[in-house]
C-alpha cells in the first residue's frame, strides 16, 4: 500500500478501505504499507486511531519533517546496517515523514538518523483483532518511492522477507561452497539433474526457490552409488528459480535454473 504523500485532501486510509484492511489481516493477511502522512492523518485529524494502533501496529509521535535524516535499520534486526536516504527519486523531496513507535507486540524495525529517538519503521506477526490465523504488517512511515531504486528494493524484499520468513537467496549464493555443482539439462522440462563431487552414498537437502526468495519445494534426497541427483520438477510454471543443494556436512552449493 503505497500512499506516498497522501494527507488531509486525498485521504490515505479512506473508512471502507480501513474496514476492508482489517477484515483482511483478520483472516491472516500479510500487508506491507508506506507513507509519510498516515500517521498525521489517522490519528493527528482523528481518521483511524483504533486502525493505526491494532492494524498498523504504531503510535504516532510526530509531523516530523526536513530534518530527520536517513531511516537506519535497527541493530539486531534483518534491517540492521541499512542506511535509506530520502529525496533521491525523481527530485521528491519529503517535507513532512511521520514519526512513530511499535505498539501491541510489534517491534521497531527502522529509525531516523535525525529523529531523536523517533521511529521510521515498524513491523508485526501475529494474529489481528478476533482472528485466529497468524499474519503481519511492515509499516513505513515515510515513502520508500522517494528512496533511490535500489534502496526502495531492498525496503520491499526486506519486509517480505520478515513477513514471510524467507532466506535471502543472496545469502544463499554468497555462501555457495560446493562449486562443483552442475545442473543439466538447463533450461529444463520435466526433470532435472544435478551433480556434486563426492556426495555417492549420502543424503543431501534439496531445496527451490523462485525468482523473490521464497522456497517453494524442499526434500531430502538419499543420493546412492552415483554422484547425481535426479529431481522431478514438471510442475513448476515457467520462469527462473534458484536450487540449493546442501551436504551432509553443512556445504551448500546453489544454481540458477531456468523452468520452460
Amino acid at each position: 500500500w503505497i500512499s506516498g504523500e497522501e494527507s488531509s485532501a486525498d485521504i490515505p486510509f479512506t473508512d471502507v478501505e480501513q474496514q476492508k484492511i482489517s477484515t483482511y489481516l483478520n483472516n491472516g493477511g500479510k500487508f506491507i504499507v508506506s507513507g509519510a502522512e498516515i500517521g498525521y492523518q489517522l490519528v493527528g485529524k482523528s481518521k483511524g486511531v483504533d486502525f493505526f494502533t491494532n492494524y498498523l501496529k504504531a503510535e504516532y509521535k510526530s509531523d516530523g519533517g526536513k530534518s530527520v535524516g536517513t531511516a537506519l535499520g535497527i541493530e539486531n534486526t534483518i534491517y540492521e546496517n541499512y542506511d535509506i536516504a530520502f529525496n533521491n527519486a525523481n527530485n521528491w523531496e519529503i517535507t513532512s515523514p511521520d514519526g512513530v513507535t511499535a505498539v501491541a507486540g510489534a517491534e521497531n524495525l527502522m529509525t531516523y538518523s535525525n529523529g531523536g529517538g523517533e521511529n521510521a519503521a515498524v513491523g508485526y506477526k501475529g494474529t489481528f483483532g478476533n482472528g485466529i490465523k497468524e499474519g503481519g504488517v511492515v509499516f513505513y512511515s515515510f515513502p520508500i518511492g522517494s528512496a533511490k531504486l535500489e534502496s526502495a528494493k531492498n525496503l520491499v524484499l526486506l519486509s517480505t522477507k520478515y513477513l514471510f520468513n524467507y532466506e535471502s537467496i543472496l545469502s544463499v549464493e554468497s555462501n555457495n561452497t560446493l562449486s562443483t555443482l552442475k545442473t543439466y539439462p538447463n533450461p529444463f522440462v520435466e526433470e532435472l539433474y544435478i551433480t556434486i563431487n563426492n556426495i555417492a552414498n549420502t543424503t543431501v537437502n534439496v531445496q527451490v526457490y523462485n525468482a523473490v526468495g521464497l522456497i517453494i519445494k524442499s526434500e531430502k534426497i538419499e543420493v546412492l552409488n552415483s554422484n547425481v541427483i535426479k529431481l522431478y520438477a514438471g510442475n513448476l510454471a515457467k520462469g527462473l528459480y534458484f536450487i540449493k543443494v546442501t551436504n551432509s556436512e553443512g556445504k551448500v552449493g546453489v544454481s540458477k535454473i531456468i523452468k520452460e
